[in-house]
């Protein structure tokens, strides 16, 4: 008897072998990608600070003395300004005086100061859950805006014979 011819059928083992494969060619393809981004890492740091890195160490107490006796001494700095004063009462007889108010609402505070007939506002500041707006800080007045979810405060002051008078109107 002479042997068949067997038919040439695709491996039924060739599938099973490829899904083996494939998890193994991903782990093998992220290690590659950890070893690159390593190596690329390493490179920058050697190329950007190696050599900083490489002369640079902790100094001894003589290297720090040593190092700050080279430099010689430091200028000294330069002696602070006066700070500006505010004309006080008897400084001179013809500086002007200055009268300050501080007036205080539920909406916040106001501070202005009347010199020479002159108003100027000193600060506004709004209570929790006000805003403020400055309208007019002087010469000739001071009108500050407070505002909430409910109300609306408007404080507005005047010199008066050099003594600063405010006015306060609601809009409940």
């Amino acid at each position: 008897m002479t042997p068949r011819p067997v038919a040439t059928t695709p491996d039924a083992a060739a599938p099973r072998r490829r899904r083996r494969m494939v998890p193994g060619l991903v782990v093998l393809a992220w290690a590659l990608a950890v070893a690159a981004a390593t190596t690329l890492a390493w490179l920058a740091v050697v190329t950007i600070g190696g050599e900083h890195s490489r002369e640079a160490g902790v100094l001894t107490r003589a290297e720090v003395s040593a190092a700050l006796a080279a430099q010689g001494p430091l200028p000294s700095p330069a002696p602070p300004s006066p700070a500006p004063r505010a004309p006080t009462v008897g400084s001179s007889p013809d500086a002007p005086t200055a009268v300050a108010r501080t007036w205080e609402t539920d909406a916040g505070r106001v501070a202005a100061e009347c010199v020479a007939g002159e108003i100027a506002l000193l600060y506004a500041t709004p209570s929790d859950g006000w805003s403020v707006d400055v309208r007019d800080t002087g010469p000739e007045r001071v009108k500050v805006e407070f505002s909430s979810d409910e109300d609306d405060v408007v404080l507005s002051a005047r010199c008066s014979d050099g003594v600063p008078e405010h006015h306060v109107r609601s809009n409940d």
